[in-house]
């Protein structure tokens, strides 16, 4: 017999003293296959009725891990995982591209069966690491027997899924404000765009920086002139 939650078909516990097979039958749902399944040899009829989580569930779960990939890639996302910078899968941890830069110049004059100057160009191979991050849920051993601990865990992994959303949003935006504008540097090493669109953090800031000595100066020679009087 089975009850409904969330669209989802899950197990009813035992009405009275639940057997072995009714607990390994809903941590099955939950969690999908053990770990170590030769653990379960230990697990009787007491640790059922006492409802002890089972050692052989300890460890890396792949069910979760699916459950959370689901929820994250194939429920709506935002602009910045959808648009900005999409979700691709790959394999390892290990990330490795090529940077190919071309000189972009203007053409001069050649003189007539002259040599032409050559177009300059630059490989790069970059290589970088994914890191890794994680969050955990705390829940109870017999979550499962009652509707208000199967709805808490489900809301724990709805959870778990905006917190991945909200941190890829935070990389996306990150990654927007740092990356380097190769178009804008090159107007800048060449003289193309106009100073005035330039912005002078430098100046403004050495200015800043320069304007309390100032005052302090000011506020010296005035004590100097009243001591002096």
């Amino acid at each position: 017999m089975a009850s409904t939650l969330s669209g989802t078909n899950m197990p009813q516990p035992a009405t009275f003293a639940p057997s072995k097979d009714d607990i390994l039958g809903a941590l099955g749902f939950y969690f999908g296959q053990p770990v170590s399944p030769e653990k379960l040899k230990d697990y009787n009829e007491h640790h059922a009725a006492t409802y002890h989580f089972p050692d052989a569930y300890v460890g890396s779960n792949t069910k979760i891990r699916d459950t959370i990939n689901n929820l994250v890639e194939k429920q709506p996302q935002t602009w910045h995982t959808t648009i900005g910078l999409p979700f691709r899968r790959i394999e390892g941890t290990v990330v490795e591209w090529d940077e190919i830069r071309f000189d972009v110049r203007l053409m001069q004059r050649v003189p007539y069966q002259g040599v032409s100057r050559m177009t300059t160009s630059m490989k790069r191979k970059h290589r970088d690491r994914v890191v890794r991050r994680g969050l955990g849920m705390l829940i109870e051993s017999d979550f499962y027997t009652t509707p208000v601990g199967r709805e808490h865990f489900s809301n724990q992994i709805q959870s778990i899924r905006y917190c991945v959303q909200e941190t890829c949003n935070y990389d996306v935006l990150f990654a927007y404000l740092t990356t380097h504008n190769y178009d804008f540097a090159y107007d800048r090493s060449h003289n193309v765009r106009p100073r005035r669109n330039i912005p002078r953090r430098c100046s403004t800031r050495s200015r800043c920086m320069r304007s309390p000595r100032r005052k302090e100066t000011d506020l010296t020679r005035q004590s100097r002139t009243a001591s002096s009087a």
